[in-house]
């Protein structure tokens, strides 16, 4: 599981540099 949830974390981190909108949902998902 730690696996899954550092790609998400990952994900997140790259959204966040890009200021994708998507970013917002997921951190709360997260």
């Amino acid at each position: 599981m730690a696996n899954a949830y550092d790609a998400v974390r990952g994900w997140i981190e790259a959204a966040e540099e890009i200021g994708h909108p998507v970013s917002s949902p997921h951190r709360i998902a997260a």
